[in-house]
């Protein structure tokens, strides 16, 4: 075993999660990767940057799944949503796209030059456009690399004001809409892109029409996540602003309520402490350093850059017999989550299931798709 001295280690960037459901990854060597692994959680808590270098080192690894790619551009595509200013996201893209359900209100958009600000926006579409492409040479027949390459350009057409793109956005979208089963969510995710593509090209009465397809098929496939899709962008061509994330719904006071312990550990304490042994993998990315321990129920995530900056993540493991702060147990359904916890900030879809993102408790509950909980992951961080 190694000691894990936070004061002597230098360490990595990391990256993003399975995928989205119209864009749910599949199960390949790749992402089982302690890289893939850590970036999953990365990419939860908005650490995009990180994510990407995770990604691009798998990639020169050799790495070629189209999981992979498909997780690079999901992540690219969110980071440059996450650089617009706010009159950016409310007048220029203005829609909601089946990357993120609810949009971060708190933006980055002001925090860079302007010029490298903008350039960036413009080179994490094109950049996750180009991964979707990979995606989709490699898994022709996957609905979901469709849908995600043309709400990529759609958002590049609209921001560079390219009319071209919007066409083969459109030639996209109507793959993905053809490929996905008749009964599935990505079929209203593809209703509701291709509506939203009407109306960047001044057609709001073939909007109006896909995005009550887009209703329609919720009545056939129930997805949470569909049914709220289309009635936020159902309310932003009515004329009512974005409806941005919000953690202000969340049951979850940081002046009363304890960190979370998992395996006996609280990951605040051990944030503090000055060694750490560490007998599981260990591997490098971006001049950072990435470390595994596992405990008797649950796996310890570490991403170190330097003293200044590094995180944990601690997920539970497989018929992890504990419970979280609330009660919550492996099991429970979704409905007791939010009882006991809240609204979460962000829903995230996944393969198999969904996350249950709530940032005051920094906690990630994972929810499968009978609606039960499979497991959950507490994270700390600084920097």
């Amino acid at each position: 075993m190694k000691p894990f001295h936070i004061v002597n280690l230098t360490l990595c960037f990391t990256v993003l999660l399975g995928h989205i459901e119209p864009l749910a990854a599949r199960t390949t060597e790749a992402t089982d990767t302690l890289l893939f692994q850590i970036g999953v959680s990365l990419m939860l808590t908005e650490n995009y940057m990180e994510a990407e270098s995770c990604f691009a080192e798998l990639v020169n690894s050799g790495a070629r799944e189209a999981a992979l790619y498909n997780n690079r551009g999901v992540n690219l595509a969110m980071w440059g949503l996450s650089l617009l200013k706010s009159d950016e996201a409310y007048g220029t893209i203005k829609y909601v796209f089946p990357f993120e359900a609810a949009p971060d209100l708190n933006t980055k958009g002001n925090t860079e030059e302007e010029a490298l600000r903008i350039d960036m926006i413009t080179r994490a579409f094109e950049m996750a456009a180009a991964q979707f492409e990979q995606a989709i040479s490699r898994e022709p027949d996957y609905a979901g690399s469709y849908l995600n390459m043309a709400s990529a350009q759609a958002i590049l057409a609209r921001w560079q004001d390219k009319p071209t793109l919007l066409r083969n956005a459109y030639q996209n979208v109507t793959v993905a809409e053809q490929k996905a089963a008749a009964s599935s969510s990505t079929k209203g995710f593809s209703l509701i892109v291709k509506g939203i593509i009407y109306d960047y090209m001044d057609n709001p009465d073939k909007r109006d029409e896909l995005f009550r397809l887009a209703e329609q098929q919720y009545e056939v496939h129930p997805d949470a996540r569909l049914g709220a899709l289309a009635e936020r962008n159902k309310a932003v061509a009515a004329g009512a602003p974005i409806v941005f994330a919000s953690n202000k719904g969340e049951k979850f006071n940081v002046m009363e309520d304890s960190p979370e312990v998992i395996d006996g550990i609280s990951l605040p304490q051990l944030i503090r402490s000055p060694n750490l042994e560490i007998d599981a993998e260990i591997t490098s990315a971006g001049g950072a350093t990435l470390y595994r321990k596992d405990f008797p129920q649950s796996s310890l995530y570490v991403y170190f850059k330097d003293e200044s900056r590094y995180l944990f993540f601690q997920r539970t493991g497989k018929g992890y017999t504990g419970a979280a702060g609330k009660g919550v147990r492996i099991g429970d359904n979704e409905a007791y989550v939010m009882e006991r916890y809240g609204t979460p900030l962000r829903v995230q879809p996944a393969l198999g299931g969904k996350f249950l993102l709530y940032q005051k408790a920094r906690l990630l509950f994972f929810v499968s798709n009978d609606g039960t909980v499979q497991s959950w992951t507490a994270w700390e961080e600084k920097g």
